[in-house]
């Protein structure tokens, strides 16, 4: 499933397609995504368009804006066509996008053969078309949409945003979501937005983190070490995304069998170590002889002086 390093991937994909063979001129879809599955419409109102993507967390906005014709027009045309790019200039829509289970952004070469599951496609006057491909169809695109919609508890990105993780998490150690495992914490988009499966996996093992400590003890301990500055798990937080991160960067996120063979190399726990299920049938994946949850996660005292921590 794309976690948070795919996602930032994906934008940074669509920028650079944008870049080599835009501008766009129109949008279509599969006849898949709109029967069995009921995907909007996207309907663009100017063509040409360009298209920019950024990312936060598991979510992923394109907002589309017009673009001068690429050819020279006559001097009357070109007055006609600067009219109503001027026109549409204040005019732009965004497209919120998430992956679901194997959504991905590919860019298809003139002349090839459009593939089944190309569920959103974008196409440029050269014959190149930047889709979404969603085999699992789990994925799901909503015009006009804004980070969040129809979940407004999304907190901030754990890789662009960590400083506000933080935060986040300082502020609401107290509630009772923290009494729950630290696995299953990690899960909960609201303060680890882009966390999945694998990060979770890993970052647990390298920093050396019972998957089943209480997520209190742990994130006491993380965010003291991390306003003063020491090693501690959001430090291995930064590490792992950054490494995932630059595998997508050097290697993509096609599904060949090289990217495949470097990703299993680099991964230390997911899918190789020891598993069990969270209480949500999860499953995680941890190494044998880590320590044990901490008495501290009960002490109400200590958590009331956190709060008096100044930033």
């Amino acid at each position: 499933m794309p976690e948070g390093p795919e996602l930032l991937y994906m934008a940074e994909f669509i920028n650079n397609a944008q870049e080599r063979v835009g501008p766009f001129v129109d949008v279509s879809m599969s006849a898949l995504a709109t029967h069995p599955t009921k995907h909007p419409r996207v309907t663009v109102p100017f063509s040409p368009f360009s298209l920019q993507a950024r990312s936060r967390g598991k979510e992923l906005i394109i907002t589309i804006k017009p673009a001068p014709a690429a050819a020279a027009p006559s001097s009357k045309r070109k007055k006609q066509t600067q009219a109503a790019v001027d026109d549409a200039a204040g005019s732009s829509l965004e497209v919120l996008v998430r992956a679901g289970m194997s959504g991905n952004f590919l860019l298809l070469e003139p002349g090839e053969e459009m593939p089944k599951h190309a569920h959103l496609r974008f196409h440029s006057p050269s014959g190149h078309v930047l889709y979404f491909q969603d085999v699992r169809r789990f994925g799901c695109w909503r015009p006009g949409g804004a980070w969040g919609l129809d979940d407004d508890t999304r907190g901030p990105c754990i890789i662009q945003e960590l400083d506000d993780v933080v935060q986040k998490i300082q502020l609401h150690l107290p509630s009772r979501a923290f009494a729950r495992p630290i696995c299953e914490l990690m899960m909960n988009q609201s303060f680890f937005n882009g966390m999945g499966n694998y990060l979770r996996a890993e970052i647990l093992h390298r920093a050396k983190i019972h998957p089943f400590s209480q997520a209190r003890a742990v994130l006491m301990d993380a965010v003291k070490r991390q306003h003063d500055g020491r090693p501690g798990f959001f430090s291995v937080c930064e590490q792992v995304l950054a490494e995932s991160v630059a595998l997508l960067r050097k290697h993509g996120f096609a599904d060949d069998e090289e990217r495949t063979r470097v990703f299993e190399e680099w991964l230390q726990c997911y899918m190789k170590l020891n598993k069990g299920k969270d209480a949500l049938g999860r499953t995680i994946w941890f190494g044998s002889g880590l320590r044990k949850a901490r008495a501290m996660a009960a002490d109400a005292v200590a958590v009331v002086k956190l709060m008096q921590w100044r930033w």
